[in-house]
C-alpha cells in the first residue's frame, strides 16, 4: 500500500502542476461523469468510488472550470463583476 499511495501522490502532483494537463483531464471528467450525474452531484459511482457514494454524494465537475470563471470575473465580465 505505501507504494500505491506514493504513486497516487506523484500522479496527483504531476496533474496539478501542469495546467494544460489538468484542464484537459477536467474536460474529460466532465464528459465521463454524464451517465452518473444528477443535478450538480454524482449519486452513485462505479468502483473504486462506489464506497464513497454509498453514503454521500460526490460533487460533479462543472462544465466551466473555476479557473475560467475566475479569469472572466477578473476581467469584469463574470458573476459579481470586477471590484
Amino acid at each position: 500500500e505505501p507504494y500505491l499511495e506514493r504513486l497516487s501522490f506523484r500522479l496527483w502532483r504531476t496533474i496539478v502542476t501542469h495546467e494544460k494537463l489538468y484542464a484537459n483531464l477536467l474536460s474529460l471528467a466532465y464528459y465521463l461523469q454524464k451517465p452518473f450525474r444528477e443535478n450538480d452531484s454524482l449519486k452513485s459511482l462505479p468502483y473504486p468510488f462506489s464506497r464513497w457514494t454509498r453514503d454521500r454524494d460526490f460533487p460533479a465537475v462543472s462544465e466551466t472550470p473555476f479557473r475560467k470563471r475566475w479569469e472572466k470575473m477578473k476581467r469584469g465580465g463574470g458573476e459579481g463583476g470586477a471590484r
